[in-house]
């Protein structure tokens, strides 16, 4: 999980914190590192909804959220669940998703990001199942011992990370796996579905729709008209279930492009044409504002592996 612990420091808020291998955030949580592959925490959080800052986006990491309280909604693709007792919420790697804030609150929840790589060779079949049945169906509503299991495997978790001991790294990994077995078996027999709903065609088409054709959307008005909008309507209907604006969305989207193809050794210029942009200085500018640095220091770092 290098990438997430940089990219959360190059963007700033985000620290060293005293424990080993821990990170603090601004926003109040701290990050706990569980070996390479895996990054844990717990966190609480008071939340209005007009400052609630969770927008839609990807990684190329899976990510695990257990509810524990909050009056939110979980939207992963096109589809959408309301948070209940036991809900536990698998994102695959490349998943569009966000959490929506229904009614200003307390929002609480213990976040697992991990990469395939945690859990290989020996649970690479039992990893594979599960991001089978959570492309599916991505949230489950864990009940009685399951339940409790996995409570029991965070306590653990939490244990272990906040110990100073000399097994506290091994104690969290045996904590984790433990958490991963019993939420894969809910997730690959189906048992207990959170109930999900789909969200409206036309919010779930636009989102589509740019994460297709973001190279050719030559701005929001054509993308507006292309679906017998306003642009006001469209960026208000897309903000609502997304968090974000339909342009941020459009920029993200490039630019997540824009670091594949960085990674992949092409050229500047190239990629900020074949991205979307045409304009370099407008490239640069976007580029800098969502990752913290430029595409020359990017692919220099990533490069270096630095």
């Amino acid at each position: 999980m290098d990438g997430y612990i940089k990219e959360h420091l190059r963007l700033g808020g985000y620290a060293p914190s005293a424990a080993r291998g821990a990170y603090d955030n601004e926003k109040g949580w701290t990050d706990y590192r569980i070996g390479e592959h895996i990054v844990f925490a717990h966190r609480t959080n008071d939340y209005r909804v007009d400052r609630f800052t969770d927008a839609l986006h990807a990684h190329d990491y899976v990510e695990m959220i257990l509810w524990v309280e909050g009056d939110v909604q979980y939207l992963s693709g096109s589809r959408g669940a309301t948070a209940q007792e036991g809900s536990v919420v698998i994102i695959p790697p490349g998943r569009s998703h966000t959490t929506r804030l229904l009614r200003r609150g307390r929002y609480t929840r213990d976040v697992l990001y991990f990469s395939p790589a945690a859990f290989s060779p020996f649970g690479e079949e039992m990893l594979s199942s599960l991001l089978s049945a959570a492309a599916e169906c991505f949230t489950v509503t864990l009940t009685g011992d399951e339940l409790r299991a996995a409570r029991g495997a965070i306590d653990r978790i939490t244990a272990a990370v906040t110990s100073d001991g000399p097994l506290g790294g091994f104690a969290a990994y045996s904590g984790v796996t433990d958490l991963l077995v019993t939420v894969s078996s809910a997730f690959v027999r189906g048992a207990s579905p959170t109930q999900a709903h789909r969200l409206p065609e036309t919010v779930s088409e636009i989102r589509r729709y740019i994460e297709r054709n973001y190279a050719a959307v030559s701005s929001i008005d054509a993308l507006a008209c292309a679906f017998y909008y306003s642009r006001e309507h469209l960026s208000r209907v897309f903000r609502k279930y997304y968090n974000i604006s339909p342009h941020d969305y459009l920029e993200r989207c490039r630019i997540r492009e824009a670091m594949r193809r960085l990674r992949a050794g092409e050229r500047v210029a190239d990629v900020c044409y074949g991205v979307g942009y045409r304009s370099m200085s407008v490239f640069l500018a976007a580029f800098r504002r969502i990752t913290g640095c430029t595409p020359s220091a990017f692919r220099k770092r990533e490069e270096s592996g630095g």
